[in-house]
């Protein structure tokens, strides 16, 4: 059986600022904490962080700089979100609770449009207390009880949602 290792590069200094300007402009937040985390993507896109402390492992392999192979990609720290172009960045679940967005979120109304979110299903307007998309941002940041939980697209009346199966819960069987 073979091992599956994944190959992640470390992004420029210039590309992490470039993101964390972009994020927070779109979500007018403060992003001074993200910036002593260091940045790895994968070749689909996949953004992860992680503490200083995995410079030790960079130095430790005999491989080029800028690449590490790990044998599980989780390994190397938290999943903070996607790129689906060089421009268009969607947080991840625990990669929107890193941030307290101030613009470009939606505020869930109730319980009912939780367990929506949470069932992995899209929302609808009806199912939003506030809205404001004011500077087309292309991910919004989903919020409920004041709490970032993860993030949607909004297109055609209602907000796409990016729940993986993987994470996908039955409310019945939570409440």
């Amino acid at each position: 059986m073979t091992k599956n290792n994944f190959s992640i590069l470390k992004l420029k200094k210039n590309q992490v600022k470039h993101l964390l300007e972009t994020l927070s402009t779109y979500y007018q937040c403060e992003t001074k904490e993200l910036n002593s985390k260091y940045f790895y993507t994968t070749p689909k896109g996949k953004v992860y962080i992680c503490e200083e402390n995995i410079a030790v492992l960079e130095n430790q392999q005999n491989i080029h700089p800028n690449e590490i192979t790990f044998p599980r990609i989780n390994s190397i720290g938290m999943y903070f979100g996607t790129y689906h172009d060089e421009e268009r960045f969607r947080l991840s679940i625990e990669g929107s609770t890193l941030l307290n967005p101030k613009a470009n979120f939606i505020e869930l109304k109730d319980e009912n449009a939780l367990k929506s979110y949470i069932s992995a299903e899209n929302i609808t307007k009806e199912e939003v207390n506030n809205y404001d998309h004011s500077n087309h941002c292309p991910f919004l940041i989903v919020r409920y009880n004041g709490k970032s939980i993860g993030s949607v697209s909004p297109k055609e009346g209602m907000f796409i949602n990016y729940v993986p199966k993987s994470r996908k819960l039955e409310y019945s069987k939570l409440f």
